[in-house]
């Protein structure tokens, strides 16, 4: 291959390598700012009337375990350095073979790598964290996926230029040189090969709680109480960003938590959604903080023309589970809280097995749940849609048009706030009804967090 055909080579792939590279850091860009709640752009980002970028930057999944950085940073620093390379590969033509040889092993190399962690977060976004149960192309964050896509593009360029520089001469594509391309650049090779497997299993991990798989326990986080100072802050930025609903809540058997409850939560939900999974996780911790002062009404929105006018479709491939698996825990409801809690729950926890609710693995739920599953399935053929129509009716009273022709789960509302579709963020949610508690009762309150919490009453002394 002569010099002219030969840099004209490198410099075409390398071009097209900056090119990509440059792409995939302005979109990891885009999604760091979604994460952290500074762009509000949702082209690239919504599924099913809900923004994945910015709900997924509010799990553990999307940040580096044990440092809270979010991932997407990390993307950019990366693509950062990729462009790097590939600009050095443009720009510097008249480099001896070898050391050009070298700087083309370490691209290939952490390209390579860089689609292996890929393969990781790929999982987590198609599969772990996906919004549904059906379809294939179905991922958490939709914007994120087109990242592995530019990494497709990356690793044939890579190994394209790689290629070509092996067979610029003998020598220079030798074994010898191959290995050399290793020993010269083992320190950031073997850096990015810990550092994809320790990011890679450490999302993994954090993607779904550590929990027992029949129980669902697990680790509650130690988040301290909402500044009692800045309640007043709190419920009006919450008042000025919400809107107001009103509910009638007589004959409703579908609840956890007293009725002299200080703060009411409403809860629409699909138990095959996994933001409905999120979100009842949070309100779980939530009643657990406040088991006397928080009452959750969890309803139901299955996402399932068969049962649900607001929906307009169904899917033969999961045909029935939306719709049974609420029928049923509507049902549940009707043999007490205590019941009702146990079944609830338990069908979500499902969810994290990845096991479908089928009527007999329902069955078996009530079983364990100590529900009597005769009296669930009389319901369900007789009273449940009634139950579920009411509720599909109180939504449809003040949803605006855009979420009633695609309508998104989960809906949440405390104190008669309309937080919105999706799940809400943790912490926030957390603090509102923190500062409601705290509004009401104030020091009251705090003393019986304090014993309750044997470690907020420690924090609070230092």
């Amino acid at each position: 291959m002569n010099e002219s055909n030969s840099n004209s080579k490198y410099r075409w792939l390398s071009l097209a390598g900056l090119g990509i590279a440059l792409l995939a850091a302005l979109i990891a860009a885009l999604i760091g700012c979604k994460h952290a709640g500074v762009c509000q752009i949702e082209t690239g980002c919504t599924f099913n009337g809900v923004d994945g970028c910015a709900d997924l930057g509010k799990l553990a999944a999307s940040k580096l375990p044990g440092i809270g950085i979010p991932i997407a940073w990390l993307g950019l620093f990366y693509y950062a350095m990729i462009s790097a390379l590939f600009g050095w590969q443009l720009f510097v033509q008249k480099a001896d073979a070898a050391r050009r040889f070298y700087f083309i092993t370490l691209l290939a190399f952490l390209v390579v790598f860089g689609a292996v962690f890929d393969l990781f977060l790929g999982y987590q976004n198609f599969v772990t964290l996906s919004p549904c149960r059906e379809g294939w192309f179905c991922p958490k964050c939709p914007m994120c996926a087109w990242t592995y896509v530019t990494q497709i593009g990356l690793v044939i360029v890579a190994v394209w230029l790689y290629i070509t520089a092996s067979k610029e001469d003998e020598e220079t594509g030798s074994m010898r040189y191959l290995l050399s391309g290793f020993v010269g650049n083992w320190l950031p090779i073997l850096g990015a090969l810990v550092l994809t497997v320790l990011i890679g299993v450490g999302t993994t991990m954090s993607a779904t709680p550590a929990e027992d798989p029949e129980t669902g326990d697990s680790d509650q986080p130690k988040i301290p109480l909402a500044p009692i100072n800045q309640v007043d802050a709190i419920l009006s930025e919450l008042d000025a960003n919400a809107k107001m609903v009103t509910f009638d809540t007589k004959g409703l058997h579908t609840y956890e938590g007293p009725a002299n409850a200080i703060v009411t939560i409403h809860k629409y939900g699909d138990f095959l959604c996994p933001h409905c999974l999120h979100a009842s996780e949070y309100l779980r911790f939530i009643h657990e903080r406040w088991p006397q002062r928080v009452r959750v009404y969890y309803r139901f929105l299955p996402l399932d023309g068969a049962c649900n006018f607001l929906a307009g479709g169904t899917n033969p491939q999961i045909a029935g589970l939306r719709c049974n698996s609420a029928k049923a825990a509507w049902c549940a409801g009707e043999q007490g809280e205590a019941v009702f809690s146990r079944y609830y729950h338990s069908i979500f926890d499902l969810q994290k097995r990845r096991v479908p609710p089928e009527l007999d693995e329902l069955e078996r739920l009530a079983e364990r749940s100590g529900a009597n599953w005769a009296q669930i399935d009389g319901c369900m053929q007789q009273r449940a849609q009634l139950g579920i129509d009411r509720d599909l009716n109180v939504v449809k009273g003040w949803l605006d048009k855009k979420l009633l022709e695609n309508p998104a789960t989960p809906i949440v509302i405390v104190n008669g706030r309309l937080i919105g579709a999706g799940a809400p963020d943790f912490r926030s949610l957390v603090y509102w009804v923190d500062a409601f508690i705290l509004k009401k009762d104030g020091a009251k309150a705090v003393a019986d967090f304090q014993a309750r919490h044997p470690w907020a009453r420690a924090e609070s002394k230092e």
